[in-house]
């Protein structure tokens, strides 16, 4: 059995750039299990994320935080949230 991987991507208004780095991560790890975390994004972050994982059709997952708004906050507190279900 091989190893699972997870790629956490912490997200907080990152409407320009979230998608090519969702196609990134795709491209190098392609069996990858892909989690953006956003941490309540003002901006259009989310539906963009949920459009995507819609037309990858692969194992992946966006999680909504409505606490602190900021990036730190996504990717320190979104990471161990998400690390925790995947256990």
């Amino acid at each position: 059995m091989s190893p699972r991987i997870s790629v956490i991507i912490p997200c907080y208004n990152e409407e320009r750039t979230i998608l090519q780095v969702i196609d990134e991560v795709s491209v190098i790890l392609p069996q990858a299990h892909i989690a953006v975390f956003d941490n309540n994004s003002t901006d259009n972050s989310r539906n963009l994320v949920l459009e995507k994982i819609n037309s990858l059709q692969v194992n992946s997952q966006i999680d909504s935080q409505s606490q602190i708004k900021d990036f730190d906050f996504a990717l320190r507190g979104g990471g161990k949230q998400l690390f925790r279900r995947a256990i």
